[in-house]
């Protein structure tokens, strides 16, 4: 599931995960899980994944993380992706 245009989340076999493919992005959300008082596994990107992916265990539910996420402001996610990226995903770069 996407949360606007760079943040996706999805489920795994022990939890969920929050996936983004910037270095600030990535930054940006680890410190707004760390003010939630959540502490997932983070994995930066190495090869066959492009992306900083962050773990969350069965402590804390799908829905819990994804209404989280809903609570972000999109407008300031876009600035802090478009840091580092020229164009927005989704862009004529992406054709």
């Amino acid at each position: 599931m996407r949360i606007g245009s760079h943040i996706e989340l999805t489920t795994t076999d022990t939890g969920c995960m929050v996936a983004v493919w910037d270095t600030e992005l990535s930054d940006f959300l680890d410190d707004y899980f760390t003010d939630k008082d959540l502490d997932p596994q983070v994995a930066f990107p190495c090869e066959p994944f492009t992306s900083y992916r962050f773990y969350f265990g069965s402590e804390i539910t799908h829905a819990a993380i994804l209404t989280l996420l809903q609570q972000l402001d999109l407008t300031e996610v876009d600035r802090i992706y478009l840091l580092n990226n020229s164009q927005p995903t989704g862009s004529a770069r992406d054709a």
